[in-house]
């Protein structure tokens, strides 16, 4: 497990493969709150002006993640290595595994602006 606790001034968190420079596409509405490409993604969460976030990144192993599920898909991590950051990458944290592609799953505590979220690879 892994976790990071910071205030987002973009209102992103940003995760990627640590290797990965892949474009992320934009969102396909203004309502949706996960975008992503195969080795990165990005999740709408509170601004910086409303408080801080709380992100735990989980490799599952029977935990049971907390809130409403946002996404479920596959990320690509040819280095191994997952980091979740905010948009600057000033703050990170990085949950390591084998390479590989892997099934994931994010859950919130809220469906906009989230203040928790759950990180959940299988």
């Amino acid at each position: 497990m892994a976790e990071l606790g910071a205030e987002f001034p973009w209102g992103v968190l940003l995760m990627t493969d640590s290797g990965s420079s892949e474009l992320i596409p934009e969102w396909s509405s203004p309502g949706e709150q996960v975008t992503a490409a195969p080795s990165a993604m990005v999740v709408r969460v509170r601004h910086a002006d409303e408080g801080g976030v709380s992100v735990r990144l989980w490799a599952d192993d029977g935990h049971e993640a907390s809130g409403i599920l946002i996404f479920e898909g596959s990320i690509e991590l040819p280095s191994g290595v997952l980091r979740a950051s905010d948009a600057l990458a000033a703050t990170t944290a990085d949950l390591e595994l084998a390479a590989g592609i892997y099934p994931i799953r994010l859950f919130a505590d809220l469906e906009s602006e989230a203040s928790a979220i759950d990180i959940v690879l299988e």
